[in-house]
């Protein structure tokens, strides 16, 4: 297969790919690697295989019959695997898909492009993403769906402060999610994604109209922490690769599948690298007394809290 040739448009800088490459997995599939930072996207079963899973396999897509518009929030960009993956699986229904691509660097999607020979869930989108990276806005049909997906070029934490401070017409044209794709890089690797202030302005954006599913490729105690401290209700996500379980976040208990129990608070109280990160410095350290306290009041585990020793809330660790 010829490889394409990708547009060079003004609207967004599309600059060579020198903090990124192609690699092999040892399952001998392809994905991209960012040598900046040291990590590979999707690094074990490849990118189609994890984003169907973790991704588009568990925001029940099936709500697009429901609503008049079903709009994901994409963090992270990437290769576009999340977001195609979402395309796909909303081809099976009726409405409309509003996804929103928020990336600082499209290196990844156009090294994605013209390696599409190696990475075979690009290839029937060849076109739609030629024209998407010329226009950063595009709208079509696929399957059964309406979709309109954009990219939005830029830092995703200050496009948050001003979403959520109300302080740009921009802000005002992308509706809340039903869904949110977050798939920054680690915690160590890029804190700045990781702040309990950034998941606390990221809960402030939902509606409490529109039930919203947030998934995350990590299980860390910290990032499930801050979650819950930023006013989530979080669970078990779905296994992928060598992880036995990922993470989800949601605003209705009801979208969560498997919430964490009680019982994971024991978990915590052992744990290391628990307090959330106040600035995009990483550091672990054990959680607080302060934000002990306030994780017991979490609403989830109200309902049990009596099954958990009650010394705990005064216990210091």
């Amino acid at each position: 297969m010829q490889k394409p040739t990708v547009p060079s448009p003004e609207s967004i800088p599309l600059t060579r790919h020198s903090g990124h490459k192609l690699i092999q997995l040892a399952n001998g599939q392809w994905s991209l690697h960012c040598t900046e930072v040291s990590e590979t996207y999707h690094p074990v079963i490849g990118p189609e295989s994890e984003a169907e899973q973790l991704y588009a396999g568990q925001i029940h897509i099936e709500r697009m019959n429901s609503l008049s518009e079903f709009v994901v929030w994409d963090i992270g960009l990437g290769g576009a695997a999340n977001a195609l993956s979402v395309i796909n699986a909303a081809s099976n229904y009726t409405g409309k898909l509003q996804l929103y691509s928020f990336e600082h660097n499209l290196e990844p999607l156009i090294l994605a492009l013209e390696n599409s020979d190696k990475l075979p869930y690009i290839q029937p989108f060849i076109q739609i993403i030629h024209k998407l990276l010329s226009h950063r806005l595009l709208e079509f049909q696929y399957g059964s769906a309406h979709i309109k997906w954009q990219i939005i070029y830029g830092d995703f934490p200050e496009w948050l402060n001003r979403y959520t401070s109300h302080s740009t017409e921009e802000s005002f044209a992308v509706p809340p999610p039903a869904a949110i794709f977050y798939d920054a890089f680690s915690p160590k690797k890029n804190p700045d994604m990781y702040t309990l202030d950034i998941f606390k302005k990221l809960r402030v954006a939902l509606d409490d109209n529109i039930p919203c599913l947030l998934a995350s490729y990590s299980r860390a105690t910290l990032l499930r922490t801050t979650l819950l401290l930023a006013g989530f209700y979080v669970g078990r996500g779905a296994a992928t690769g060598e992880k036995e379980e990922t993470t989800v976040a949601s605003n209705s208990l009801a979208l969560l599948k498997n919430p964490l129990p009680i019982s994971w608070l024991e978990r915590v109280r052992r744990s290391t690298s628990a307090e959330p990160l106040y600035s995009p410095i990483y550091l672990q350290e054990p959680l607080s007394q302060k934000h002990w306290e306030k994780l017991l009041l979490a609403p989830q585990f109200q309902a049990n809290i009596s099954l958990f020793d009650k010394e705990n809330k005064e216990r210091k660790y």
